[in-house]
């Protein structure tokens, strides 16, 4: 009996045993992508099967655990869904908050036209397609029944739900993407919480979402970090106003991680310590790492001093393989640093921009050995490549709300991490592939007799 007793006690702390182990191994980093051509869901708003992953279920599924509490940080939020899941998990006694960018805490549902008008051409599309959404019935009219049903924004007010925004506080966007679960789970990435972010436009059947990924992560020491940078922006502490934090590095699964928040003051010629200090120095550091190969997806690729690094890297590592996409709205301006790698440079070419008008962006370089390895994605118009990731030599992922550009490091709330991961890595490299193998690679016909136009427009001017 005695023996029967002893082996059931050792079974139990086996048992147990292997629960601690479980328990830590579910310190992984789950990667979801909306574009990803290996895997479909039918779209919760339009009702058709539609490629990718359904990053809004993701949220949801998450925040469907909650037991204590859910602070969301997210630019913009407009998911009717993802608002009731949100008010649900009020109504079960859990804490939920919400921190948005404050142009897009307003239900633009309840908007009248003349207000709408008053608004800049960005904003009334959005504005326009929210009415649209909301006007279940299509009469033209947003009754308080359909804002309460339909309106994410409504339906968290209605619910109880805090939500606050950075109260037009010092310059810069509240840009952060990121959702903490019970303080141990994390939800972030490079998407907004809005159907044009994650699903594809309402009013556009033909559209799936902008590009744009979500990991799933399990950490209690990533949720630290990430819930003293909520706690500081509920105070209202935004931008500059912020306590400044350096790289953070905590060991999560086996894995290196890295994270660093936007933004860092610096001034209009930064000195190479003061500029080390900040998330674009950071990321200056990995490229500096790359011995084989540097691969990303970009909204925006802005930021000179990272295209020069690049430039560095490749000068004394040949062979070097770089492939960077960078969406079509960005790709072509004269500070996108695409047309650095291409070996172009294009004036400036906005005539309301004062003295900057014809002239190059400052410090620019374009690379003395062109790289063909950069171009644009080919997505359906109205979806963009909302990205802002790197891999470097397969091993290593540069992900998070952070665009890569001088904005983005100085004047926005922002968060970066850096993960050291082969297995995250070719999730992200997956995607990479996907979206390379369809772009349009090296410079277009139309880009250079674009910039030929823009250098006959300014030498005629000089003469006048």
């Amino acid at each position: 009996m005695n023996f029967i007793k002893n082996m059931t006690s050792l079974l139990i702390i086996s048992f147990s045993f292997l629960v601690s182990l479980t328990s830590f191994s579910t310190e992984n980093f789950i990667s979801h992508f909306n574009h990803d051509s290996t895997k479909s869901y039918i779209d919760p708003y339009r009702g058709f099967e539609r490629i990718g992953d359904n990053l809004e279920e993701v949220l949801i599924k998450n925040i469907n655990k909650a037991k204590v509490s859910v602070d969301v940080a997210v630019q913009e939020l407009n998911l009717e869904l993802l608002a009731k899941s949100l008010v649900e998990a009020k109504k079960r006694g859990v804490r939920v908050r919400v921190m948005l960018e404050d142009q897009y805490n307003t239900s633009f549902a309840l908007m009248s036209n003349a207000e709408i008008d008053r608004l800049d051409e960005h904003m009334q599309a959005k504005a326009r397609e929210q009415k649209q959404f909301v006007d279940e019935n299509g009469n033209g009219r947003v009754t308080k029944a359909e804002a309460a049903d339909r309106d994410a924004l409504t339906i968290l007010k209605n619910g109880g739900v805090q939500v606050k925004d950075d109260q037009k506080g010092p310059s810069g966007l509240m840009h952060h993407k990121f959702v903490i679960i019970d303080n141990k789970q994390m939800v972030l990435g490079s998407a907004n919480f809005t159907r044009s972010g994650i699903h594809g436009d309402f009013d556009n059947d033909k559209t799936i979402g902008n590009a744009n990924s979500l990991i799933e992560i399990a950490s209690t020491k990533l949720a630290r970090i990430f819930k003293e940078e909520f706690e500081e922006l509920w105070r209202g502490k935004f931008k500059n106003d912020k306590s400044y934090r350096g790289v953070q590095e905590v060991n999560i699964g086996g894995r290196r991680v890295k994270v660093q928040f936007s933004p860092t003051k610096l001034g209009e010629d930064p000195t190479e310590e003061e500029y080390a200090k900040s998330v674009n120095g950071l990321i200056l550091r990995e490229i500096d790492t790359a011995r084989r190969s540097f691969r990303g997806l970009f909204f925006v690729f802005s930021e000179q001093q990272i295209a020069t690094k690049l430039e560095e890297v490749t000068t004394r590592r040949a062979g070097l393989k770089i492939e960077i996409l960078v969406d079509r709205g960005f790709a072509n301006q004269y500070y996108s640093e695409l047309l650095d790698l291409w070996g172009l440079e294009m004036r400036n070419s906005n005539e309301h921009s004062g003295s900057a008008y014809c002239q190059y962006e400052k410090g620019n370089s374009p690379w003395k050995r062109a790289v063909r390895g950069g171009g644009v994605p080919n997505l359906e118009r109205g979806d963009k490549l909302h990205h802002k990731f790197a891999v470097i030599d397969d091993r290593k992922v540069i992900v998070g709300s952070h665009n890569w550009s001088g904005a983005a490091n100085t004047t926005n709330d922002e968060f970066i991490m850096v993960v050291e991961d082969p297995e995250l890595a070719k999730q992200y490299l997956d995607e990479h592939d996907r979206q390379f193998r369809d772009g349009d690679i090296g410079p277009s016909n139309e880009l250079k007799r674009k910039i030929r136009d823009i250098e006959v427009e300014c030498q005629r001017r000089r003469r006048r």
